[in-house]
């Protein structure tokens, strides 16, 4: 199980009457996600933090993971290309899904994609699957559906673990080829909101793609 090594701190504390410093030791556990405080800790003020367990499946907010062998056997006639999705700069939105295996795409064919990747988020987060790019002004191609929605329940579901599926199309008067190894789509992670007087709770996913149509 991965785990990770908490951290002990002594902060400076400022509350003499005199207005003079001096040190108090002051220890709490200091998990990855606290860094960002680091700089008001060294500006001397006192914060109090809750321990969080970053143990798998504990204290995650949103990111990527490979199916497992046996669901690869299941989805991929060929061993893929196995690379998480990751962002191109400092910048990008998206994260580029890659090409399992060699891709061609006729002149107004249709071909589907198992990228090997299941991705988790929060409750209220959904992940969007757009087409790159690049290949939909260079080429001209196209999700199917136009933006991929990705719930958060759809990951470790029962039927496929979460296994997401791509579905391009090419509108373009040219073939396509797509290496192995190349990008072929970006996901985005989104907030949605809800409407007044919408209730599902306790209602659950029990299956993969189009279990939730009714």
């Amino acid at each position: 199980m991965e785990s990770y090594t908490t951290t002990y701190w002594t902060l400076r504390v400022e509350d003499d009457p005199m207005g003079t410093s001096k040190l108090e030791d002051i220890s709490y556990k200091k998990s990855p996600y606290e860094e960002m405080h680091d700089e008001l800790m060294r500006n001397s003020q006192t914060f109090s933090f809750t321990e969080k367990s970053l143990s798998k499946g504990e204290g995650r907010v949103r990111g990527f993971e490979l199916i497992s062998d046996e669901q690869v056997s299941e989805n991929f006639e060929e061993f893929p290309v196995r690379k998480l999705p990751k962002r191109g700069t400092a910048k990008s939105a998206g994260y580029d899904f890659f090409a399992p295996y060699p891709i061609h795409i006729e002149v107004g064919g249709i071909v589907t994609i198992p990228t090997g990747i299941k991705a988790y988020m929060q409750d209220d987060e959904y992940l969007g699957i757009l087409i790159r790019s690049s290949l939909g002004f260079k080429h001209n191609l196209r999700i199917v559906n136009q933006e991929g929605v990705i719930d958060s329940d759809y990951y470790d579901n029962e039927d496929n673990e979460g296994h997401i599926f791509i579905k391009i199309q090419n509108q373009g008067d040219e073939d396509v080829l797509i290496d192995r190894g190349e990008g072929v789509a970006q996901g985005i992670f989104k907030k949605y909101l809800l409407a007044d007087g919408d209730s599902l709770d306790g209602k659950e996913r029990t299956g993969g793609i189009g279990s939730t149509n009714e």
